[in-house]
């Protein structure tokens, strides 16, 4: 029902807008790799490079990606597919809670790499610094970092700093 409900939502808008993008509800098969066999069906896909698309479906990333996540496995939309999203290339990639009524909205445009396993190893110390009661902070992030950690929400947890002085004189304040 809500895919049905966005995809009328976001075709009559780019309609309204004289857009040429396309909107496809699941199922619809997406080959990110350059294999014939390996696909993702998003619930919703819209495309606006006609060229990625043939008989079988789309082939490549799309513009945006629209996931409703199912109370069995969000971990899916998450996890997983958030990170084949980022690292294919989709410009925006959103994910819809209905059962805490939430959407969540990640723009990829100019995100060029993404690494799992430096959030793995954030995480991992966090963990154990949250366990003695202490704290983790970043600073001078660039843009890509500061992306990477939002996007796999890390933000939440750990503080982001231009540099030394600013960390010291928000310590000092506490």
């Amino acid at each position: 029902k809500l895919v049905n409900l966005f995809s009328w939502a976001i075709t009559n808008y780019i309609r309204s807008q004289k857009g040429s993008c396309e909107v496809y509800p699941a199922p619809f098969a997406v080959f990110l790799n350059k294999d014939e066999k390996n696909y993702v069906e998003p619930d919703i896909s819209v495309i606006c490079d006609p060229s990625k698309l043939d008989e079988k479906g789309c082939h490549g990333a799309p513009d945006w990606i629209i996931e409703i996540t199912s109370p069995s496995n969000p971990q899916m939309d998450y996890g997983i597919k958030l990170f084949k999203y980022c690292s294919s290339g989709v410009r925006e990639y959103w994910i819809v809670n209905p059962q805490k009524n939430t959407v969540i909205v990640f723009d990829f445009e100019k995100t060029s790499f993404m690494d799992s396993s430096g959030i793995g190893l954030i995480m991992g110390r966090y963990k154990n610094i949250r366990f003695t009661g202490g704290k983790v902070t970043a600073i001078r992030a660039n843009e890509q970092i500061r992306r990477i950690l939002t996007l796999s929400g890390m933000h939440k947890v750990i503080e982001i700093y231009e540099g030394e002085p600013e960390v010291l004189e928000r310590g000092q304040r506490r």
